[in-house]
This record gives structure tokens, C-alpha cells and sequence, in this order.
């Protein structure tokens, strides 16, 4: 996406002229864990230490790789101080003391992602004028952060369903919904490459949102995406993001009951669940795409996250389970299906 280009050359930037030398992650939120995601994934660079610096209080500490405090630099520990660092915190004159006092260059062996990305604006606060609240406080480094800090779009913030406006409460659509949750492009992206499919398929997204899922895809090189969203807010909330990031030609958005989505399923190939709803409406949804293969035969690749209704997909006969995998969320497991005969 053209949109991403400036956020990818900074990055690729610091990674191209950190091949070869051992690299510390400091900070291991969100941040780091994209920072560590996009240098393997575009450099086949490893992280060597990670740092977890308590001055920034997170729950969303990833605890794959083991973990240390600044103070290991003060041991040397297995020759820390030789290694280039890339700091994923925002960083003061304490912490740019910190590094110069042990030998440490800006630029050259310690790099700060976030004064490269958002210079001095690390905090973002709420837009009166945002159809749905949008997240305040410390950003991120990430596609959609920096997507919502550039163009001004609305992506992460969780809405919970008892706060979704302009809908009936009493149909069973509102009462078996899911609050709504953004699923980051790494994780999207990360799912797409085991799907082994072309660009030139579309994918579908069941209870679109606010559009990210859609957005990843096509940071992943789709052409064409789709998404179905029945809370009106939600809906208004993509329909303004596809429209800041120049993306009207690229997408298609409904608004409505899901189960009600039909003969719009055949220009698609890729359809991706993320539990947007309870089994009975995902059952549905899943004899409707079944319904579409039949009417034209094509591949077809289903992808569920918090897989919920495996045998009743198995047992349309038409599909197998391909893959299984996880991602960085709560909910990791993700279940993909591929129509046997493709």
C-alpha cells in the first residue's frame, strides 16, 4: 500500500543497515513484537535479547523469549554492550543518557523507532467529530497506529456490543454478536501466507467492523476485498477509513445481517471469521459460502479464528481442514479450509 510506503522505508531503513549484527529488542508491548514480526518476516533478522523496561507498565508483554531488565547491560551479560539496540518505547533525555553513557551512538547503534515514526506526537487523543471513539494514549508502532496518526483513520479502539448504536437490540443478530476487536495486519498477513493464494483472489471478511482485516489484506497485496457489518456506526466508521486511504475502487461494504449476504459470496475466494457471532449465524454464513462454491465452482479457502464450527464445515463435504496455526491474540488458534477439489 502506498499509504505504508514512508513507515516501510524507515524500517527497512534501520533493518538493511542491521544485517549481520546482533540486534536487543528494548521494549517488548505491541510495538516490539510488530518491530520483531517485520524483521523476520521482511529481513530474516533474530532478535538477540529483549528488554522489558518497567518506567512503561504493560499487559501485553509477549513471554516467547526471555526477558530482562535494563540493568543487564550494566553485567555485559554474554557480551550484551556489542550488540546495535532498537528502542520500541518512547524515549526521554533519561533513557538517551542512559545509552551515551555506555558508549552508545544514536543512529549508528541504538535507534529510536518511535522519534523516526511519530517524532515528538507518541500520545493521540480522541477527534470530537470520530463516528466510533478512537484509542488515546501511548501509540503504537504498527500499520493501523500509524494509518490512524497519518490519515487520521479510526482502527483499534474495542467497542463492546451493549455500546453499538443504531441497531435492534432484540434481534438475535445484536444478542449472539461479539464485541468488536481489531485483528493486527502481522497476524492477518501472517495468516494469508499459509493460505498459499494469488493475489488476484478476494477476500471477504463476516463482521467487518471498522475495516482492518480488509486493510491487511490488501497491505498483503489483494486487489479486491469485501465486508459484511450489520452495527451502523461500525459500518459508517470503515466506509470514512476506505475513504481518507484512497481505497473506494479496492473495497466493498455492507450493511446488514450477514446470513442475508448470498449471491455477493461468488466474487470471492478467501472468507476469514474472526467469531463474530455465536455457532447459530456462523452456520448459516457457512451454508451460504458452501451454497456460492457449488453455484461457481472455484477454490476456496475459509479461515476461522476461535474455530467454533469445524464439523460442520467438514461435514459439507466439500471441505478439509488445510492448516492450523497461531497468532499473537488471546484467542490464537487459527483453523483453515480448502474446498478438497481445488
Amino acid at each position: 500500500m502506498d499509504q505504508l510506503k514512508e513507515l516501510n522505508r524507515i524500517l527497512d531503513d534501520v533493518m538493511c543497515e542491521c544485517i549481520h549484527r546482533p540486534v536487543t529488542l528494548y521494549g517488548n508491548g505491541r510495538s516490539g513484537r510488530f518491530i520483531k514480526w517485520y524483521a523476520k518476516y521482511y529481513h530474516n533478522i533474530d532478535i538477540a535479547f529483549y528488554i522489558t523496561d518497567l518506567r512503561f507498565p504493560t499487559t501485553n508483554n509477549s513471554y516467547e523469549a526471555e526477558l530482562f531488565q535494563r540493568e543487564v547491560f550494566d553485567y555485559n551479560y554474554k557480551n550484551i554492550l556489542s550488540t546495535v539496540v532498537w528502542v520500541t518505547e518512547p524515549m526521554d533525555e533519561e533513557m538517551h543518557a542512559f545509552f551515551r553513557e555506555r558508549g552508545y551512538v544514536l543512529g549508528d547503534t541504538y535507534f529510536d523507532f518511535y522519534g523516526m515514526i511519530y517524532g515528538k506526537d507518541y500520545y493521540s487523543e480522541a477527534i470530537a467529530t470520530d463516528t466510533t471513539s478512537r484509542k488515546t494514549g501511548k501509540r503504537d508502532i504498527q500499520p493501523l497506529e500509524y494509518l490512524e496518526w497519518k490519515y487520521k483513520c479510526n482502527f483499534l479502539q474495542r467497542l463492546n456490543v451493549e455500546d453499538y448504536v443504531g441497531v435492534d437490540r432484540n434481534t438475535d443478530v445484536v444478542k449472539n454478536a461479539a464485541p468488536y476487536v481489531v485483528t493486527a495486519s502481522k497476524d492477518v498477513m501472517k495468516i494469508l501466507d499459509q493460505c498459499h493464494i494469488t493475489h488476484k483472489d478476494a477476500l471477504f471478511d463476516y463482521g467487518c467492523g471498522k475495516g482492518a482485516v480488509m486493510i491487511g489484506a490488501l497491505m498483503n497485496g489483494f486487489e479486491k476485498v469485501g465486508g459484511v457489518e450489520f452495527g451502523k456506526e461500525l459500518f459508517e466508521t470503515a466506509k470514512d477509513n476506505v475513504a481518507k486511504l484512497g481505497l473506494e475502487n479496492s473495497t466493498e461494504l455492507l450493511l446488514g445481517d450477514a446470513r442475508e449476504v448470498k449471491l455477493e459470496l461468488d466474487k470471492y475466494s478467501v472468507f476469514f471469521f474472526f467469531h463474530p457471532f455465536d455457532r447459530p449465524i456462523a452456520e448459516t454464513c457457512y451454508e451460504n459460502i458452501f451454497e456460492s462454491e457449488r453455484r461457481r465452482p472455484r477454490k476456496v479457502i475459509i479461515i476461522d479464528i476461535n474455530p467454533q464450527c469445524e464439523q460442520k464445515i467438514i461435514e459439507s463435504g466439500s471441505f478439509r481442514l488445510k492448516a492450523q496455526m497461531t497468532i499473537d491474540t488471546r484467542q490464537r488458534v487459527v483453523n483453515i479450509y480448502e474446498n478438497s477439489f481445488y
